[in-house]
């Protein structure tokens, strides 16, 4: 009589998961079959390799690394399959959102400087050159004594000056130095905000500017130039970068040194106006109160962006800044 051949154990094919970069489903009678022969193989992407073994590591759970067609894949014994299960599960839920993939906006694909920014900007710099031109060609002296700002006459009704003071300047090197860095912040300035509000917003800035400088100022005081508005222009960029600065960094967790990277925009501008807004002979005063006003204004544009993206609000706004200068020269030469 021979003696019975025992049943041999059926080969179980270990578990797979069906795509790359999922989670196998295990049995729910995993620890009533436990054998350490058995194996759960856990298939990641090229992404998740990596992260999921320093998870199971992390973890002290056993775990080796196999190639198969090109791919990489993770076994675990059975014992310590449902605890790397969690685990792995545990890293998928709390990563889910990581690498933040950065959402699209409009802004991403828009030149540093549109054309139609850079166009407006050329065009208002050669009418002021132009303005200049005739300026110095007739009576200058009488042009600046009827336009440019002075604390006495402002308070005398003379409300035109804070603008008209704006398209003044004592030669021809002041001019250029307006105009150089002008048309560079301006453009920047334009090309954010579009060009009627940007026109407008660097106007507001300068008179906004020239009108606090005036009020703090001794008696006597006067001035003239773009200067005011031009570090105006710059408070504004300084404003708007900043506050796009924080909305990037906004939620993101980030160690304490990269927590002043938003800051450098206006950390940036205030160098630059130390350095040349505060040289001497510069109307220093007039320079604060413009770079201020420029924060104030362009800490105020990111609410209206959405406003700005109509294109007959840009015209009306670019329209209001030309005609507000053309109404203020012509009441001063009414006055006059």
């Amino acid at each position: 009589m021979t003696a019975p051949i025992p049943e041999q154990p059926q080969p179980i094919d270990p578990i797979r998961s069906p795509t790359p970069g999922d989670l196998p489903t295990l049995p729910g009678d995993l620890e009533e079959n436990l054998d350490y022969g058995r194996e759960v193989v856990f298939v990641p992407d090229e992404r998740r390799f990596l992260p999921w073994i320093a998870a199971l590591a992390s973890r002290r759970i056993p775990y080796s690394v196999a190639y198969e067609d090109n791919r990489r894949i993770i076994s675990v014994l059975r014992p310590h399959a449902r605890q790397a299960l969690a685990e792995l599960t545990l890293y998928e839920e709390v990563n889910a959102d990581w690498p933040r993939v950065p959402q699209p906006s409009d802004k991403d694909d828009r030149p540093l400087v549109t054309d139609a920014a850079f166009f407006a900007i050329i065009l208002a710099g050669t009418a002021l050159a132009k303005f200049h031109q005739v300026v110095e060609a007739t009576e200058a002296r009488r042009w600046q004594e009827l336009g440019r700002n002075d604390s006495v006459l402002f308070f005398r009704g003379h409300w035109w000056r804070t603008i008209t003071s704006l398209t003044l300047h004592a030669d021809a090197a002041h001019l250029i130095s307006n105009l150089a860095w002008g048309a560079v912040l301006g453009a920047l300035v334009a090309s954010d905000l579009g060009v009627g509000a940007g026109l407008f917003a660097m106007l507001l800035a300068g008179v906004a500017g020239n009108t606090m400088a005036t009020f703090l100022a001794d008696e006597g005081y006067r001035s003239l130039g773009a200067s005011t508005m031009v570090f105006g222009i710059l408070g504004i960029l300084c404003a708007i970068r900043t506050w796009e600065g924080w909305q990037r960094a906004w939620g993101e967790q980030s160690g304490r040194l990269t927590r002043f990277v938003p800051w450098l925009p206006i950390l940036a501008g205030v160098a630059i106006f130390g350095i040349y807004g505060a040289a001497p002979g510069a109307d220093l005063l007039g320079h604060t109160c413009g770079f201020v006003a420029g924060i104030v204004i362009g800490a105020l544009q990111p609410g209206c962006r959405n406003a700005y993206t109509s294109r007959t609000l840009q015209f009306f706004l670019g329209s209001a800044a030309a005609g507000v200068v053309v109404f203020a020269w012509r009441t001063a030469l009414t006055h006059g």
